[in-house]
């Protein structure tokens, strides 16, 4: 096999990746062709120059004129080419890289449907968890759940699912503490028989400076306006008339329901 056969080859790999890859080899062997060439040229030019000086030397100077031919032909053949081989390693990587493209799109595809269906998932088991919140509240264990149940995280992130899992940890931990029980509603006052003195005046509270809430309410909650002076919030912390809360849902729906609290804005 010739060089330029051998370098042109037979027909290229189906597989882009491996055409390349061969077409790659073929073009480092052209260039080492070609520097080994253009380094016998250069020795014939100098051995020429040195028999032009010699008597009867006409013979040999043919042999390395004719020589030296046969190297430039080999050069010419080699830069026609090259081009058709950096043409053919162009189609080869587009090709590849087209493969690859499309390979990557269904990986994303069928990782995109995984992560929907676990979201979905996710979406169900918090709900279920928001349910037993609820019920928890319906029942008056206000400060057990508080104190019990850790907030859902509001973000969906490594960082934050190892908050709420620490937070989990610490709750169950705690299960051997005994938590004061929410107080019963107090029963109804009996009638005096006699009017009571009225009692004095209480004191007018001090204005409390409350930490300014966000701009939106986070994602679950609720923001509502306190009827009630002394509502306690879920944390603990007695409210004023006026105050401004973002309550968990349920929570807030239920204070509403009982004239507790009014939602900031009209919901549905």
């Amino acid at each position: 096999m010739g060089l330029i056969s051998s370098l042109l080859g037979r027909r290229p790999p189906k597989d882009p990746t491996a055409a390349a890859r061969e077409t790659e080899a073929a073009l480092a062997k052209l260039a080492q062709e070609r520097q080994a060439v253009s380094a016998a040229v250069t020795a014939a030019n100098a051995r020429r120059r040195e028999l032009l000086l010699v008597d009867d030397s006409d013979d040999e100077i043919a042999k390395i004129d004719a020589e030296a031919d046969r190297h430039r032909l080999t050069l010419e053949r080699l830069d026609e080419l090259e081009p058709r081989l950096l043409a053919r390693l162009h189609e080869a990587q587009t090709d590849a890289r087209r493969r690859l493209w499309v390979s990557l799109r269904e990986q994303h595809d069928a990782a995109a449907l995984d992560f929907a269906a676990a979201f979905k998932a996710a979406i169900e088991k918090r709900d279920a968890m928001i349910a037993v919140a609820a019920e928890a509240h319906s029942a008056s264990f206000d400060r057990e759940a508080a104190a019990r149940f850790p907030q859902l995280p509001l973000i969906l992130t490594t960082d934050a699912l190892q908050l709420f899992e620490n937070a989990l940890d610490r709750a169950r931990d705690g299960d051997h503490v005994v938590v004061k029980p929410s107080p019963p509603p107090a029963p109804p006052k009996p009638r005096m028989a006699e009017k009571p003195a009225p009692a004095a005046p209480p004191e007018k509270p001090k204005k409390r400076q409350r930490p300014p809430l966000p701009e939106k309410p986070p994602a679950g909650f609720i923001r509502v306006t306190c009827l009630k002076s002394g509502y306690e919030a879920p944390d603990g912390e007695q409210l004023a008339v006026g105050d401004e809360i973002d309550l968990p849902e349920f929570i807030a729906r239920r204070a509403a329901e009982n004239s507790a609290v009014k939602f900031v804005e009209v919901l549905a």
